[in-house]
Formats: C-alpha cells, sequence, structure tokens
C-alpha cells in the first residue's frame, strides 16, 4: 500500500529531508498540514531540530505560530526538546515569545522546568518574558539540592488529565530543597509516557524506575509509565508514580554510598515522604483555561435553564 502524502510529509520534516517536503508542498499539500494528533511540519522540524526543513516550509507560506491542541507552536517543541539552534533560528524568522500555552506557559517558562541555562540564555537575550515561573533565587547553602521530574516525555496523545497530574508532581517536587549531600545538587526523576504514538516502554526496554545513574551534579532515575497505569483514576496513577520513585530514592541513595559519598539518608526520606503524601492527597488542579472554559459553560448551562423557565406555562 503506498504511503500517503500527509505521513511522507510529516516523516519527511522529522526526519530532515528538505527536498521531500519541497516536493510535496509545492504538488499536493499546504506546508501546514498537520499529523493526526494536530502537530504540524514546522512543529516536528522544531521537535527534531532540523532547521533546513523549517527554511522549506517557512518559504511555502507555513504559519510559524501554528498551534497544537496545547496552544504551543513550533518554539515552545523546539525548547522542550532542546534544539537551541531551532530556537535561535525561529528567533531570527520573529516568532513570538510571548505566546502563552494552555497550561498559562511563556516559552520561558517551559525552558525553566527543569531549567536548561543555556536555553534560558538564548531567550532571554531576545527578550522572552515569563509568565506562570520566576526566576531563580540565589540557593542556601543548606540547601543545595533540588528536585524535579528532569524534563520527562510523553506522546502528543496524551488527556489533559494525565498532563495536570504530571504538572502538579513537577510543581511540588520544584519547591523542594535539602542540604543531604554536597555531591549531588539536583535530583531528577524523568517519566517516558507510553501513548498510541510513541510506545517508550518498548523503545527504551523497560517499565518502572530503573538504577540511579550520576551525570556530573545531576543524579537521575528514568521512569517507564505504561499506558494502563495513568488509565486508572488519579488516585491510582499516582500511587504508581509514587511507588516507582520510593524505589528511585532508594537507588539514588544506594548510589551515593557505594561510591563513599555522605548523604543524609533519614532526612531526605522523611521529607519525600512529606512531598508524596501532598502529591498523594491534592487533586491535580485544572489549568487556567479549563477554568475559564468551566466557567463559561456554567454561565451557558444558567442562561439555558432561565430561558426554559421563561417558557414554561
Amino acid at each position: 500500500m503506498a504511503t500517503k502524502p500527509e505521513t511522507a510529509f510529516i516523516r519527511a520534516c522529522s526526519a530532515g529531508k528538505p527536498d521531500i517536503v519541497r516536493e510535496l508542498v509545492g504538488v499536493v499539500l499546504s506546508p501546514d498540514t498537520r499529523d493526526k494528533n494536530g502537530l504540524t511540519g514546522l512543529i516536528w522540524a522544531g521537535r527534531k531540530g532540523q532547521i533546513e526543513v523549517a527554511k522549506v516550509l517557512l518559504a511555502a507560506g507555513a504559519d510559524l505560530e501554528a498551534k497544537d491542541r496545547r496552544s504551543r507552536t513550533a518554539i515552545f517543541h523546539a525548547i522542550a526538546y532542546k534544539r537551541h539552534a531551532f530556537v535561535e533560528y525561529l528567533i531570527s524568522q520573529s516568532a513570538d515569545l510571548a505566546v502563552i500555552d494552555l497550561h498559562n506557559w511563556s516559552p520561558l517558562d517551559v525552558a525553566s522546568l527543569p531549567r536548561n541555562d543555556r536555553m534560558v540564555a538564548i531567550l532571554e537575550r531576545a527578550g522572552a518574558q515569563r509568565k506562570s515561573t520566576k526566576a531563580p533565587a540565589t540557593v542556601d547553602p543548606a540547601k543545595r539540592n533540588s528536585f524535579g521530574t528532569g524534563g520527562g516525555f510523553g506522546g502528543p496523545d496524551l488527556p489533559i488529565e494525565v498532563e495536570r497530574i504530571h504538572i502538579q508532581l513537577n510543581t511540588i517536587l520544584h519547591r523542594w530543597h535539602g542540604g543531604y549531600t554536597n555531591v549531588i545538587e539536583h535530583f531528577a526523576f524523568p517519566q517516558f509516557v507510553d501513548g498510541s504514538v510513541v510506545q517508550y516502554t518498548q523503545q527504551m526496554g523497560f517499565v518502572g524506575a530503573q538504577s540511579a545513574r550520576r551525570n556530573r551534579d545531576w543524579l537521575t532515575v528514568k521512569i517507564g509509565v505504561p499506558e494502563s497505569w495513568w488509565r486508572e483514576p488519579e488516585a491510582g496513577y499516582k500511587k504508581h508514580l509514587t511507588g516507582e520513585m520510593d524505589r528511585g530514592c532508594g537507588s539514588m541513595i544506594a548510589l551515593l554510598k557505594r561510591n563513599r559519598h555522605a548523604i543524609d539518608s533519614d532526612s531526605l526520606l522523611a521529607d519525600w515522604e512529606k512531598v508524596k503524601q501532598e502529591f498523594l492527597r491534592t487533586p491535580a488542579p485544572p489549568f487556567a483555561a479549563e477554568k475559564q472554559r468551566a466557567g463559561l459553560m456554567a454561565a451557558v448551562l444558567s442562561a439555558q435553564q432561565a430561558m426554559a423557565a421563561k417558557k414554561r406555562p
């Protein structure tokens, strides 16, 4: 069966094949053609850092500010995937740095959670502003250890309800600081979440928490998340995540001790228990746009009920 032009177009944008993109755009397709999840060719080029593809698309009239279902443009995706050169190229093409996504985040906010110093510097030089995050304060040496999800990955088809949980977890972790060890600055728990488009647990060959790995000042435990976990109600999914993070904390402590580094494991585990309980007992809050939509729908329902009441004899 012949490959559909739309499929060939998206693959070419992702794989960095500008000649194929040029041929398809010039014959049968719009430069803003999207895949089944609403991602444009330019967004896919941004994810993969394909600057030459972006040049072809923009020359053909592609919309630089086309948004996905989370209201994220190509620059958001390039930032999330750490495509520094691609971001600089989009800035040179006057990409909007003040655009706000469904989570009420700006591009600079995305570059800051987790913080990518090089990306933050690129955006700040270009005049980007924060919307929902704050510039990092000077850290007290007694609380030099920080925590986060470390930029995990999930497919573009994840439900909003699942995204809420991940954002809530990352926000709570970012508030956690401590002075448990002097050899590590950041403890990261990136989650690789299966969707119908990308099956990370199959590609990477693992489910759940993996052994801790150290990269300079970072200590990381990757967590493979199968779709069956997030298909459960919120409380069940949170138990899966925190259970794996329990294992991850143990692996991190074991690695440091194995290498004869000082670590106040009792304090770390006690503080993690507090963080975990806050996450488990607090429902994931809706995005700002969801609150606005809920208010609008309530007003519409109220008006409909009032009109129906007037029509009754």
